[in-house]
């Protein structure tokens, strides 16, 4: 995903720290709002990430992108193939779309084994 032809890899942390605030993976969240912080990406951007990623600093396009693709995720049931057209429009394939929908649900299923072994880690010393 760091050289998708058509989706700006800056895109991704933000969708994991999305994500990662959703799901409630601390650690992922952490992880990711600390190389946010690395890039010099506004602190009110990343400290607000919970409430939505409209205000991420990535061209409009990649963000309506990121929203559609978190709408197919997290609203399932009134994701339609207008939501495809849309992005049709903006220049985005099908290909496109599935790429950075996998991408998030891999994030989502990696990010859940990192808090297992991490709580079975903490749990065994304890």
């Amino acid at each position: 995903m760091m050289h998708h032809r058509a989706i700006d890899a800056a895109l991704l942390p933000f969708l994991r720290l999305y994500i990662a605030h959703k799901e409630q993976r601390t650690y992922c969240q952490d992880f990711n709002a600390k190389l946010l912080r690395s890039k010099d990406v506004d602190g009110t951007v990343i400290d607000n990430i919970a409430t939505g990623i409209k205000e991420i600093p990535v061209a409009e396009n990649q963000r309506i992108l990121a929203q559609e693709v978190l709408n197919a995720l997290y609203n399932t049931d009134t994701f339609t193939a207008e939501n495809i057209i849309k992005l049709e429009r903006l220049g985005f394939s099908h290909k496109d779309f599935f790429d950075l929908l996998n991408y998030c649900c891999s994030f989502m299923s990696k990010s859940k084994m990192i808090e297992i072994y991490l709580q079975k880690k903490t749990k065994s010393v304890s």
